[in-house]
């Protein structure tokens, strides 16, 4: 049996036959704070999960209910679910593994039911939401108007398709109000304080109901979605981060997206289909003057990044990623602005085929530290690569770490890299070479060395520099035969 202690956090059932079940659950009175029940498949019935007596523990504030992924048997997990509604303090919740096609009642509307009473009772302290491997669900529970979720994670949802009205909550828990023709209208703010919306691993989800988003860090991983949804800022200024992943078959972005002015993060990877960033030109556009990293990578229909757009950022941005742009014509221009970025850490940029050249004057650059650089093409030739570079690198002074992409072709290093002595951390990848050059000695800052993918690289120097680093070796069979 288990003991009436309160500092209970973990619950793995084990069935009737083989002892722990959901139903010593029931007698323990005064637990509180966190709770974690597994192997629910192991519960019998709607009435075996309600002995758990979870709706009389309001010391429990945080809820986890999960079933194994590999099990046998029949499926129960609706009647289950059905007989574990929470106490109305309940602050976080998370579902995980559920099998069954439709959540109960008491989900779908973020509702309990209290029987003595015989009313129904919003979950409206919930402050954070986790939907996960959930397979068998088709439709996503109502969850807009509550008004203290913060926190949504929804992953593996692999059966949804739409995400309609009802996702809103619209007209479930709205007020009412006079308009100018005193006709009373439903007024409802969705979403008021969420910070974190996340769905990722969703591969059926094609549409996305239009209606006013919440002010969230966004992240969309739905191969897909072929159109963000309208109106993404809604008229709302208070997003912060917008991470946009995998959507292989989206193609635009809104036409308001210039609006997210609070915007820190944005990040858009792998949407091989992304045609164009919509960005009005303009004094009047305030665009992101407060975006702190800007990442757009592997999308290779992309033709053009508004340069407006890189212009209102250049003095906030610390981190730039610019990798895998097949199409994009303006690279240059782009680069251009990297001398008003006077806080730029970070930088990434390579296989972009239809850049030419770089701007002569880049600047001292003193604030980068990290730097990842690959050839533009894989037709490029070492001696174009590193004519285009040199007055780049000619402007580094602190550059602590470089990743250092190559092409097979390529049979030696670029000579501006001796002249990088502050660099502590050095990955070379992708190169030709058969030797590591003498010269390698004057990178005496240099703490940690990985060499990979060098499969025609036979022997290193002996050298202080490198006898002192820490060498990582992969992919190189020449050199890991010796």
């Amino acid at each position: 049996m288990l003991l009436d202690f309160k500092s209970l956090h973990v619950l793995i059932l084990k069935g009737h036959e083989r002892g722990r079940t959901i139903v010593e659950l029931g007698s323990l009175k005064n637990v509180k704070g966190t709770l974690e029940i597994h192997n629910l498949e192991k519960v019998c019935d709607k009435e075996d999960a309600k002995s758990a007596h979870l709706f009389q523990k309001p010391n429990i504030f945080e809820l986890k209910f999960a079933w194994s992924e590999l099990r046998e048997g029949e499926i129960n997990d609706e009647n289950v679910l059905e007989g574990l509604q929470p106490h109305p303090n309940l602050k976080s919740l998370e579902i995980d593994g559920f099998k069954g096609r439709n959540f109960p009642l008491w989900i779908l509307k973020m509702v309990v039911h209290d029987d003595l009473e015989g009313r129904w009772i919003g979950l409206n302290h919930l402050r954070e939401i986790c939907l996960t491997h959930c397979k068998e669900c088709d439709e996503i529970p109502m969850l807009g108007h509550l008004p203290h979720l913060k926190r949504l994670y929804l992953h593996d949802l692999t059966n949804v398709r739409s995400i309609d009205s009802s996702f809103y909550g619209i007209g479930s828990y709205s007020t009412t109000s006079s308009s100018s023709n005193g006709v009373q209208r439903e007024t409802i703010t969705l979403f008021p304080v969420l910070e974190s919306l996340e769905l990722s691993k969703m591969p059926n989800l094609t549409e996305w109901v239009e209606a006013e988003l919440p002010p969230a860090a966004e992240s969309v991983d739905c191969p897909n979605l072929m159109h963000l949804v309208p109106c993404l800022g809604g008229g709302r200024a208070s997003l912060t981060i917008l991470e946009i992943e995998d959507c292989s078959n989206l193609r635009v972005l809104p036409n308001d997206f210039h609006s997210l002015s609070s915007l820190e993060i944005l990040s858009l990877w792998n949407c091989p289909n992304l045609r164009s960033i919509p960005y009005p030109s303009g004094e009047q556009t305030q665009g992101f003057p407060n975006l702190r990293t800007l990442e757009v990578a592997r999308c290779e229909a992309l033709t053009s990044l508004p340069s407006e757009m890189v212009a209102s950022c250049a003095a906030s941005l610390k981190m730039l990623v610019l990798i895998r742009l097949d199409s994009l014509t303006n690279f240059a221009e782009l680069i251009s602005h990297l001398p008003r970025m006077s806080r730029i850490t970070s930088l990434s940029i390579g296989r972009v085929p239809k850049f030419t050249y770089l701007p002569m004057e880049i600047g001292s650059l003193g604030t980068l530290f990290n730097l990842t650089v690959s050839p533009f093409s894989d037709s490029s030739d070492l001696a174009s690569y590193e004519e285009m570079l040199d007055v780049f690198f000619r402007g580094l002074k602190s550059l602590r770490t470089l990743w250092l992409f190559g092409c097979e072709h390529w049979d030696s290093l670029p000579d501006w890299l001796q002249n990088q002595t502050s660099l502590s951390d050095l990955e070379i990848i992708d190169f030709g070479i058969e030797l590591i050059p003498e010269w390698f000695g004057k990178l005496k800052s240099l703490k940690t060395l990985r060499l990979e993918s060098c499969r025609k690289l036979k022997s290193l120097p002996s050298v202080p520099t490198i006898r002192k680093s820490e060498i990582e070796i992969e992919d190189c069979p020449l050199l890991e035969q010796r």
